[in-house]
């Protein structure tokens, strides 16, 4: 008589350095259609957890060793499809703040990447541009101004074998020469493709008619073939599955912003040499105790001539501030103690402390530099 138990076939968890428990909130991951078919093929279930999900497999509890009842020994592909809920996600994540749809991430298990233990699925140490694909249906329309009359258009798959390879005219509009091109990818298949002119890399594309139309965060393809690294196989060419199972994981970095300060003073309050400055606590009761310095600037004009001059004080911090959940404390607002006070001066820098904690940098409020090398975050305190 069988007796079914289900065991762990892999796991998937996503970490992201924001969070204080290092688990990203309104991230769900769910089987593409197709996958979520192949997994019933083989007797497979799929429960989504706190931070990413599992796959199981059906095993006959009287059978020695961890052989599923369905092993699977040909070359599959399990595709799941990743959702964000969050609308605030690339802004408190390392990743480009243009990053917008068809934009989407990609992740496969086919190349190692080993940091610290984990298994990484991300190419670089964190998710970043380098996981950047377009999302594109079967129809992808290449256009691109070039300065010469042809160029070179070749399209590779992931192994990179060419799938097209051919010199391409351009056609003038206006004076700029804009080479065009329609392309069918029905002739090429699905999947991840390169696309790349005159040598140099235009677009990463992944092609799945599947998933046209919809918001994606990103795609996740989990392999079982022999292109898998050992150590990221959860399954040998037999069926048999690794032990302990594999895990996988995705790592998010937080983003990082140069934080502003305006001081808005109040009709009865002047500039007696009003100061920000951060007292770095012990080691362990602050996130970032790396010092941080805030130097008075310029505000813009806009502003002094909404609040009026004087009234409006700049601080910009000397370093990049990591943005994360749990508030950054001990950013004061200061001015020297008044020299008439007859009370006891309690700080010993003798400074007035107006603001023991300011508030943090929002994450909605970030504005990138003119020249888009900088991030910054606008606080705005009112006295």
């Amino acid at each position: 008589m069988i007796s079914i138990k289900y065991e762990i076939l892999f796991e998937l968890r996503l970490l992201h350095e924001y969070f204080t428990d290092g688990k990203p909130v309104e991230i769900h991951i769910r089987p593409s259609d197709s996958t979520r078919r192949r997994l019933q093929d083989y007797g497979l279930l799929f429960r989504e957890s706190a931070n990413g999900f599992v796959v199981l497999y059906e095993k006959d509890t009287h059978t020695a060793g961890e052989p599923p009842l369905k092993p699977i020994t040909a070359e599959e592909l399990f595709l799941f499809e990743i959702y964000c809920e969050d609308p605030w996600f690339v802004n408190y994540t390392d990743l480009p703040l243009g990053h917008k749809l068809p934009d989407t991430l990609y992740f496969n298990n086919l190349t190692e990447n080993i940091s610290s233990g984990l298994k990484l699925l991300n190419k670089d140490n964190y998710v970043g541009e380098n996981d950047v694909v377009q999302l594109s249906s079967s129809i992808y329309n290449l256009r691109k101004v070039i300065l010469s009359p042809t160029a070179l258009v070749e399209i590779t798959d992931p192994d990179g074998i060419a799938v097209f390879s051919d010199t391409l005219e351009a056609r003038d509009e206006n004076g700029s020469l804009v080479l065009q091109h329609q392309f069918n990818f029905d002739e090429f298949g699905q999947g991840r493709f390169d696309v790349k002119v005159d040598g140099s890399l235009h677009a990463a594309l992944y092609v799945a008619p599947e998933l046209s139309g919809k918001r994606l965060a990103g795609l996740l393809e989990i392999h079982r073939s022999a292109a898998v690294p050992a150590s990221y196989a959860f399954a040998d060419g037999s069926g048999n599955v690794s032990h302990p199972p594999v895990v996988y994981q995705l790592r998010f970095g937080r983003r990082r912003s140069t934080w502003k300060y305006y001081v808005i003073l109040n009709e009865f309050e002047t500039n007696p040499g009003i100061s920000i400055d951060y007292q770095a606590p012990g080691s362990g009761e602050d996130p970032y105790p790396a010092a941080v310095n805030f130097a008075p600037g310029i505000p813009e004009q806009s502003l002094v001539d909404t609040y009026g001059s004087g009234k409006v004080l700049l601080f910009e911090a000397d370093t990049e501030i990591p943005l994360y959940e749990t508030p950054k404390k001990n950013i004061r607002l200061n001015k020297p103690e008044d020299p008439d006070d007859l009370e006891e001066i309690e700080d010993p820098d003798n400074v007035e402390i107006l603001r023991k904690h300011l508030p943090n940098a929002p994450v909605g409020a970030l504005k990138p530099s003119t020249d888009n090398s900088k991030v910054y975050s606008e606080i705005y305190v009112f006295i």
